[in-house]
């Protein structure tokens, strides 16, 4: 339990401190100013129902999918690179590396993900319904970071500086 608590502590200190960025590349305020804007939200967020919060999500996440989306099917038809130079492009690496990089974030997805899993999985009415649900929601984000992580191959030259890259193809859409 003690080394779930340090890695989600972790995680959460790293995700506002991403926020942090984002506010400063998206509307150039400080970074520390962002940061302080997330934990904000975050402790106004987690002083609601959860039920709330699940419905909350439920509203954006269609949003974020679309976004994505977007985004991938932009990037994958105008990228600078194209897809026979990609490899040119990308470091040299042992497979054995994307298994086991795989299998962490995986790993870490699914420790980030289990407290609330477990909260709307007891909640549903029928356990095939939240098992279809859990199906359905890990295919559509592997095909969401396949494409997303297509769409960033396509641009390596342009976002490997960047703090957000998936944020400078966004601000790249005209």
């Amino acid at each position: 339990d003690y080394i779930l608590v340090f890695f989600l502590f972790g995680i959460s200190v790293t995700m506002i401190a991403g926020a942090g960025s984002a506010f400063h590349e998206s509307y150039g305020i400080p970074t520390w100013l962002g940061s302080l804007i997330m934990v904000i939200a975050i402790y106004i967020t987690l002083l609601m129902d959860f039920n709330k919060i699940v419905r909350a999500l439920g509203v954006v996440t269609p949003f974020l999918i679309i976004l994505v989306i977007v985004i991938a099917g932009v990037y994958l038809f105008k990228g600078q690179v194209p897809f026979n130079h990609i490899n040119a492009e990308m470091p040299k690496t042992s497979p054995l590396w994307g298994i086991i990089m795989g299998t962490v974030y995986g790993g870490l997805a699914f420790a980030v993900g289990f407290s609330t899993i477990v909260a709307i999985g007891g909640d549903a009415s029928r356990r095939r319904v939240s098992g279809a649900g859990a199906m359905f929601g890990g295919i559509i984000y592997t095909i969401l970071l396949a494409l997303i992580t297509f769409a960033l191959q396509t641009e390596f030259p342009a976002i490997k500086e960047a703090a957000i890259p998936t944020l400078t193809l966004a601000n790249g859409i005209h």
